[in-house]
This record gives structure tokens, sequence and C-alpha cells, in this order.
């Protein structure tokens, strides 16, 4: 894309690639958030790929902002965004 930037800590992907990286591990929390938004945004009639319920339900669980391009993050209520 002509015009886009964006900023990416390197030593976030030399972790990464040493497999360093944190993950995030399934919990009773997340899977609430998870159901609380899909409900929410079926209800409203604005449905979001699942896989992206799921990343939406992780960052708020861990009160960590989302870094994402995805307009359709817009759609979750109590979702700190990054990025648009």
């Amino acid at each position: 894309m002509t015009g886009t930037r964006t900023a990416v800590d390197t030593n976030i992907i030399i972790d990464f690639l040493n497999g360093d990286a944190h993950t995030i591990n399934s919990s009773s929390d997340i899977e609430y958030r998870y159901a609380r938004i899909k409900t929410e945004l079926k209800r409203r009639g604005r449905p979001i790929p699942e896989n992206d319920i799921w990343i939406a339900a992780c960052a708020q669980s861990a009160e960590s902002p989302l870094f994402s391009r995805d307009d359709h993050f817009t759609e979750i209520e109590n979702l700190s965004l990054v990025g648009l």
C-alpha cells in the first residue's frame, strides 16, 4: 500500500522468532467475553469473523489495546483500539 506506514518493535519480532513470545491461554473470562461480544454483535446485526471475536475477547481480558487496521473491530464496545 502506498503511503501506509507501520511502526514495529523489532525486539518483539526477534522474541517471536526465537520462541520467546508470550501467549494468552484460554480462560473462563475469555470465553465469557467471547460469548458476550458474539451475542451483542448478533443482536445488532453486525457480525464479524469468528477468529476476530476471539482476538477481541483476549485483548479485553488482558486489558490490552488491540493493534489493527480492521475497521470491524470498532463494532465491539469496550475494546481499546490502536491503528485505526
